[in-house]
This record gives C-alpha cells, structure tokens and sequence, in this order.
C-alpha cells in the first residue's frame, strides 16, 4: 500500500497521521530455531540502537506516534528495529532544521517552512515502515552526511600450522575456497609428510607445531587401495602397523616411517597429533574479528515539481484539497519507489544464477493440474538455502525478490500467505512463505521470469546489503514565482552499501503461461 492510501486513511487531530499498524500482521515471524537464534544475535548487536531511540521518541514524539511505542515494546525484533529507525529518521531531519535556525534564525525558518515540518514527518512515519528496505536490508542510520557504516569480517589470524587449507587473513566460515577447519580451535594438527610416486618406500621429516602429545600420533596413506595406518598408542616412540613401521620424537618432532610396499601414486601421507598447547602456547590457533568502519557519503536523491496557481486555488475552493499536502505525498511516493527499485536492481547485480535454481513450468507430460506443478517451486527455496549456506559457510533465507511471472508461481505453493494489499505502487510485500519466515517481493524491476533468494545477515556487520541513511525526505519551502507556478523541491540522502554478495542466489522460471 503507498503513501497516498495511508496518509488518506490515517488522518487524526491537527492533520497528523494517527497510529494505525503499517503491516497489519505485527511484522514477519521469527519461527524457526536458526532464524530464532539468528535474530537474537541480530538483535544484540542493535540493543544500542533500539534504546536510544526509544527515549527519543518518548521524549519528542510520543504524544503523536503511539504506534512506534507499541513497536518499542513488541518482542518482535524487527517492529524494534523498524521503530528505532524511523525514530532516527525523524531525528535526523529535525537536527537538520536546528541547524537551518542556527544559520538564518527561527523567524524565517517558522516562516519559511513552518507549516511543512508536521506534514514531511508525518510523510516519513509512514512510508518509512513500508519501505521494501526495511524486508531486505539492514538500515544504518548516518548522523551527518558524511558517516561511517559498520561491518565485521571474522578471520583466521594465526598461527594455521597443522591446518590444511587455512591460511592467516581468510575469512571464517566460508566454504567455498576458504574452507572452515573442524579442528581449527583444537589442538589436533595435521602434517602432510609426502606423495607417493609409486616407488618410494620411506618417508621422513620434522613436524611443527611441538611438542607432541604421547600416544596421539598416527600416520596414513593408501597402498594398493587401502589405507594403511601406523601409530604408537603407548607413547613409546615406536610406530607399527601392517606393512609399516617407524618412529617418531615427541620433543623434537623428527619422524620416520617405512612401508613394505611402496604408496601408490599421488597417495599423500599424512601425520596427524595433537600437540601440548600448555607448552607450545604460541601455537594456539587464533581467529581476529576485523571490525571495519567504512567512510560513507550520503548520495543527494532530488526531485522537484510544480503545479499553476489557479489550478491549485480551485482544487482548493471547489474540492477542499490541500494541493501542496497532496503533491508532496505523491513525490514523497515516488521517492519511496525509486528507493526500493533502486536496492532491488542493485542485489540483482549482485547475484548469482545458479543452474539448480531455475524451474521449468513445461505441462507437456503431466498428469495433473498448472497450480499442483507451479506449487512445486517451493523445494527452490530448500535448495536456495543449501546453496547459500554451502557458499558462504552460514546462512539462511529471509526473502524471495520475484518478477511478475515467477511471483505468480510462487503464490501457488502451500506456505504462500498473501498480504492485505490492493492497490500497490511499485515493489511491494506480496506475501510470505514458510510460515511467515520468507518474505515474498513482487517486484516490475526484475524481468519477469526471475527470481532472487536473500538472506540479510546473522548481524548487523554481517549484513549483505547496508542502507546507510541520513535524510529520508527533505523538503523546500513553496516557492511562486511571476508566472504564476508554484515549485518546490524534495530530496534524499543516502547511499547503499553492498558487504556480502554471496548471500544473494537467483534463478528463472522457463515455460511460464499464466
């Protein structure tokens, strides 16, 4: 629903926008033990946020937004955090016009735009909730213009001795070339001793990190398709297994075994101990949370327009509109909408298309009905959800950005509940899947067969996408000049920040007929 429809439904005393629910449902459901825990630790990293926010809005605002004190109190996490940012937003613009007094005196500011203050903000308490920003990105509030945005990119720091695969300034967690170590925080290590050719028999070498725990040490290859394996489980020093023997030096690390028969080619031999940590303290494994504070500069985002002076005093006598009320909510909506496309394009560039993601709608062959086979796109989203974790190492799945045709499809599947919404502008909330978990977007700006799985980050410095805001919507004083037009100017200021690309996997409906 835009902003025209819930400012018109809205009205309440002094032409202020009373405190009816955006959603109507109380926001999306945390169900789901991931998304439970998830959202918790989301939550923690916004507590900040939440709190100082709530004591604004009780300081300044509660008297006309009752709405966001209910949010405050909700124990849904994401009504807090849409409260908390539409709070700041609210701030934000009011600092900007303390700041307009300072520099030319609260007579012309009063005078100048006096009138306008209690509509933009009310503009903004509304539309700012409904913002399709608020289902698929996180929203960092900037305090000026030019700010910083927090992200965090945990890494492995070292030392990564023993770790195959792990090298210092990887980033934790992903798998898909830097993979996680299931033993990384342990003391197990493991050595790669040799390769066979085929030909050699012994195998020697000195291993690190030391010292070596007694009767942990164990030594494997393949020969002849097998795995032979030599350890020493008293502690001895001496290594023995079948066609194998050894020895091994727990203090200086020197190793030394020898096969009857030779490892076959390319067979890695491989050592695997676990070393003292109370003695080689230097060798703990480390891991370092790269807390990065990234310069921002809020982008300007104008629009002006302009109306004849006679049309707007007839509207005026003969239909009681408030024409510059009335306009300043249809750019305020056009704004709102190039926001929306604008982030939605941006994750589209930034996506993968994944093969395995793509659904074909073909009849030819089926014995049942077009809804039983359009329903059963839904086990995309299982698939959707493995890619993603598989990927990026962690993850889930928030959202489904869909084209015309392939939001149809996915309104066939049993979980799809549809949102009360009849007269949508732009990208809106179509609907939910998976009992209220997914959020379902249909939206004119991706072609009409795709479709974007999502998922917004286990917190806030993980985030995929970062809406850094200052100025949601700001407004110029009417201005009429001799040739009898009226002209007046909005603008926002942002900018939009991709962090991590990987959570972000598309795919395309073939053979779609309505």
């Amino acid at each position: 629903m835009g902003v025209l429809s819930e400012m018109a439904k809205d009205r309440s005393n002094n032409g202020h926008v009373s405190s009816t629910s955006i959603n109507g449902s109380g926001g999306r459901s945390n169900g789901g033990s991931s998304f439970v825990f998830r959202d918790q630790d989301r939550q923690n990293s916004r507590t900040a946020l939440v709190e100082s926010s709530g004591r604004i809005w009780e300081e300044k605002y509660a008297d006309r937004y009752t709405q966001l004190g209910e949010d405050f109190e909700s124990d849904n996490h994401d009504l807090q955090y849409r409260a908390a940012t539409t709070i700041q937003a609210l701030e934000n613009m009011e600092n900007l016009l303390g700041h307009h007094r300072d520099l030319y005196s609260e007579a012309v500011v009063q005078s100048s735009l006096g009138a306008l203050n209690p509509r933009v903000l009310d503009i903004v308490r509304v539309f700012y909730p409904q913002q399709i920003a608020q289902e698929i990105v996180d929203i960092q509030p900037l305090t000026g213009q030019v700010g910083q945005i927090f992200v965090v990119h945990p890494i492995f720091s070292g030392p990564t001795q023993g770790v195959p695969g792990v090298l210092p300034g990887q980033e934790m967690f992903q798998l898909n070339g830097y993979p996680t170590y299931n033993n990384y925080a342990s003391e197990i290590t493991v050595v790669i001793l040799g390769t066979g050719n085929g030909t050699v028999k012994t195998f020697a070498g000195t291993l690190s990190p030391l010292p070596i725990r007694a009767g942990t040490f164990a030594i494997s290859t393949v020969v002849g398709a097998s795995t032979i394996v030599a350890s020493d489980p008293t502690g001895s020093g001496t290594l023995s297994g079948t066609g194998v023997t050894g020895t091994i030096d727990y203090i200086s690390g020197v190793v030394s075994v020898t096969y009857t028969t030779a490892p076959d080619s390319s067979a890695q031999v491989t050592a695997q101990y676990n070393y003292s940590s109370e003695i080689g303290e230097n060798h703990i494994r480390q891991v370092e949370f790269n807390l990065s504070l990234i310069p921002i500069q809020a982008k300007i985002f104008p629009l002006g327009f302009k109306y004849s002076v006679a049309a707007g005093l007839a509207a005026s006598a003969h239909l009681a509109i408030d024409v510059q009320d009335m306009l300043t909510n249809i750019a305020a909506t056009y704004l709102k909408i190039e926001r929306d496309n604008r982030i939605i394009s941006l994750i589209s560039q930034n996506a993968t298309h994944q093969n395995t993601l793509d659904f074909n709608c073909d009849m030819t062959g089926k014995n049942y009905d077009k809804r039983s086979l359009y329903g059963e796109i839904e086990i995309k989203i299982d698939e959707a959800m493995s890619l993603i974790q598989s990927i990026q190492g962690r993850g889930g799945l928030d959202f489904v950005i869909a084209g015309r045709n392939a939001s149809n499809v996915f309104a066939q599947t049993r979980s799809f509940r549809a949102e009360p919404v009849r007269a949508p502008i732009g990208s809106y909330k179509f609907g939910t899947l998976r009992d209220g978990t997914v959020s379902l977007i249909r939206s004119l700006t991706l072609a009409p067969d795709t479709f974007i799985f999502g998922f917004k980050g286990y917190m806030a410095g993980d985030a995929a996408t970062i809406l850094a805001e200052w100025i949601p919507l700001y407004s110029t004083p009417l201005f009429q000049n001799p040739t009898l037009n009226n002209q007046q100017g909005l603008c926002s200021l942002y900018d939009i920040f991709v962090n991590q690309k990987n959570y972000y996997q598309y795919g395309r409906i073939l053979n779609y007929s309505a």
